[in-house]
């Protein structure tokens, strides 16, 4: 073969590994939420539930004190989900605390696992808004406090990461 070739193949490969390289460094640099988002609405939107996923990124982001929690760095548990007993999980077993939070190996299957909890809850596949679906996470026993409580909460924290945005 010509030199030419080899000169040109070579010139393709460095450029290849240079965009590869790039764009790791590019993931890196991203913060945890940002890396969340990314991961919930890949996982996401690849499913029914897709129209949901702002709002779960919205009730992560409450549950985990906006992504600073231990639970959320130690166990990849961006829910505050509890380590299921009956239903279908990706969990990978219990986070060692008084209580028995869910641990997943990664944050990819902590977002397969919120699907195999609306599939096991039946939850609607849309939510004409925010309020809405809270009442349903509500209604289906998703968290015990008041839900007037948990709203104004949920809902003060999602005005503030949105204003940030």
């Amino acid at each position: 073969m010509e030199p030419k070739f080899w000169v040109g193949l070579l010139a393709v490969l460095g450029l290849f590994l240079f965009l590869i390289r790039k764009n790791r460094k590019k993931i890196e640099t991203l913060t945890p939420a940002q890396q969340w988002r990314t991961i919930l609405n890949r996982t996401l939107l690849q499913s029914k539930y897709a129209n949901l996923a702002r709002y779960w990124f919205w009730i992560s982001a409450f549950e985990t004190g906006n992504f600073t929690s231990n639970l959320f760095k130690s166990a990849n548990n961006p829910w505050g989900m509890m380590m299921p007993n009956k239903r279908k999980t990706t969990a990978s077993g219990q986070f060692l605390s008084s209580r028995p939070w869910a641990r997943y190996n990664s944050l990819e299957d902590a977002a397969k696992d919120i699907i195999l909890y609306m599939d096991e809850f039946n939850y609607p596949t849309a939510s004409p808004s925010f309020f809405s679906f809270v009442q349903t996470m509500k209604a289906k026993g998703y968290f015990e406090e008041p839900f007037d409580v948990y709203y104004s909460r949920a809902e003060a924290n999602r005005k503030r990461i949105e204003n940030l945005a």
